[in-house]
């Protein structure tokens, strides 16, 4: 709308969205007075202050987004290791199918609670700690070292457990950890994506980063325990004294022990 000044100048304010704050949105006002300066300076500081990372054109770093994308590496792709090599690795140590898929379905069914649980908390968290501001960083710093400790475990039982009814307990409780953990950093994890830019062309750039390093991450977890089988069986005298069977078992599980 237009309006007077006390210097009876005519402005035109743009209104209070994205873009007010920018160098784009100063020049689509026809003529700024006092007023309309002002408007734009307090929607800036708005703006400034909650996202923080954002240039005035709207646009965040290269550095910013490879920071953010680059755990992406460690999400889908454990994911898709677990459920692709895990349950194989497990039946070739003994482990019973029917304990493997029960495990499975109840460490899915429980993310049903548990991600609306960890959505409503780090939504509502308010912190006051000054080494992790936000409402999403302490979760993920906490959460981190339990997803790693969790999916070591889970990916190198003792060798105690082989071949006994204990393999299928030590499955359990740590499959169902991981999930576990991985709810409370990865929940966090996506919602921040968002919060570092305020307009939809950014956020998409930011997304596409983090499309690529889980690209990569995949394709690394699907074949690495492949390639590694691969490296061990070619090994002079890898199958000596034991049949290729039994020998390829071995390599498809030292590779498996060796990735985790």
């Amino acid at each position: 709308p237009s309006m007077g000044t006390d210097d009876n100048e005519e402005v035109s304010v743009a209104p209070p969205a994205t873009g007010l704050a920018s160098d784009s949105g100063r020049s689509r006002a026809i003529r700024l007075g006092k007023f309309g300066r002002d408007m734009l300076d307090f929607f800036e500081h708005l703006r400034r202050g909650t996202f923080v990372y954002v240039h005035r054109d709207g646009t965040v770093s290269l550095g910013l987004k490879l920071l953010y994308a680059a755990p992406s590496l460690s999400t889908l792709s454990l994911v898709v290791l677990i459920n692709v090599h895990v349950p194989i690795f497990y039946e070739k140590l003994g482990a019973r199918l029917s304990f493997i898929a029960f495990f499975t379905a109840l460490a899915r069914s429980l993310d049903v609670i548990t991600d609306p649980a960890m959505a409503y908390l780090t939504d509502s968290y308010r912190p006051d700690h000054r080494l992790f501001k936000g409402r999403r960083r302490p979760f993920i710093a906490a959460g981190c070292f339990i997803y790693a400790a969790t999916f070591f475990a889970l990916l190198a039982p003792p060798r105690s457990t082989f071949y006994g009814f204990s393999v299928n307990i030590w499955f359990g409780c740590f499959y169902v950890l991981f999930y576990l953990a991985t709810t409370v950093c990865i929940v966090p994890y996506d919602a921040l994506g968002p919060e570092l830019a305020d307009n939809s062309e950014t956020r998409a750039e930011i997304f596409f980063t983090c499309g690529m390093f889980d690209a990569i991450g995949t394709l690394l977890a699907a074949s690495g325990p492949v390639v590694i089988a691969t490296a061990l069986l070619s090994a002079p005298d890898a199958c000596a004294g034991v049949s290729y069977a039994e020998c390829s078992a071995s390599a498809d599980r030292q590779a498996v022990l060796l990735l985790g």
